[in-house]
């Protein structure tokens, strides 16, 4: 596929026709142009009314209810997921099944915040005809902290299981996630064996060291007590693990609210500039309202982000 008008500080939506959409194999080329993102977005808000009128952002959608059934993909008590589906097949199906997309919540992964953070969004995903996999993992809380390994381990496992679903086409998933969700979802990006068609990281806490250094979530401590020790002890997630020291397989969206407060807005600019230091194109997605804007499925900000996600899985390419 060929780039419309180029790519806005990465890669957020690029089509040349309804038929050909930008494939991994089309970055390099696309990143020689650039263009605004307000260009760039009306673009991509054409090529979604010209394939799919009845999700522009104006109209609400057509298709029929989802369905949401819990499952449970492991033996812990947080190896749980809330699947949605489409009550009906619609256009984005075809014979290789339907594109599906995990959800990873945020919470700065405390015990405190579960799945449920993602249902509104979910829901929306579903009725514009995705298969949704709102998946849980294992958290930190006061006396059981240091859990890292437990919660990476938790949402690859998770990933490994969207593309047995039934219904599943696995060449067209995704991974959202928000918050330390975000996090997380850029982790898939980078670590997984089966890379995700594209991963949109919503307000993500993108540098472990900057979070921790800023005292980022209500008490300040949160990195570190997921981590379970300070930035001195360099424990692997500090660095190794850390999104800024790791390189994406996969296209990646920033996607920040620009009044966010809880995590700032720069704090995805930077990540992008870590990526591009090593050669990778991220785009960064400023939308408006904050850091809750972004998974409200009533809100604009969303609504920006379901018609970029669903440009991306429309082509099995």
């Amino acid at each position: 596929a060929t780039c419309a008008d180029g790519v806005s500080s990465g890669l957020a939506c690029c089509a040349a026709s309804c038929s050909a959409y930008l494939s991994l194999t089309s970055r390099s080329s696309c990143r020689t142009q650039r263009t605004s993102s307000a260009a760039l977005d009306a673009r991509c808000r054409a090529t979604v009314a010209a394939c799919a009128p009845e999700r522009q952002v104006d109209a609400p959608p057509t298709t029929a209810p989802s369905v949401r059934k819990e499952i449970r993909w492991g033996d812990g008590p947080d190896h749980v997921a809330d699947l949605h589906l489409p009550e009906e097949e619609g256009p984005l199906t075809n014979e290789h099944g339907t594109p599906a997309v995990m959800l990873l919540h945020g919470g700065f992964w405390k015990q405190a915040f579960d799945r449920s953070l993602m249902t509104p969004i979910a829901e929306a995903l579903a009725d514009a005809g995705l298969i949704v996999w709102n998946v849980e993992y294992r958290r930190w809380a006061p006396g059981d902290e240091g859990v890292w390994q437990e919660t990476i381990s938790d949402v690859l496992r998770a990933w490994g299981h969207l593309e047995g679903l039934d219904g599943v086409d696995a060449a067209r998933t995704a991974v959202i996630g928000h918050s330390a969700g975000g996090h997380l979802a850029l982790l898939v990006a980078a670590l997984s064996e089966r890379h995700p068609k594209v991963c949109i990281a919503q307000a993500a806490v993108s540098d472990l060291v900057a979070a921790d250094a800023e005292a980022l979530s209500d008490e300040g401590d949160a990195v570190r007590r997921w981590v379970g020790g300070p930035v001195e002890d360099q424990a692997t997630p500090w660095n190794a693990l850390n999104p800024t020291q790791l390189t994406p397989q996969c296209p990646v969206i920033l996607a920040h609210g620009e009044d966010d407060a809880d995590v700032p807005v720069a704090m995805s600019r930077a990540c992008a500039e870590a990526y591009a230091g090593r050669g990778f194109v991220a785009d960064v997605m400023p939308l408006s309202g904050d850091h809750y804007t972004i998974i409200d499925a009533s809100h604009e900000s969303w609504r920006r982000i379901q018609e970029v996600l669903l440009v991306w899985l429309m082509s099995g390419k």
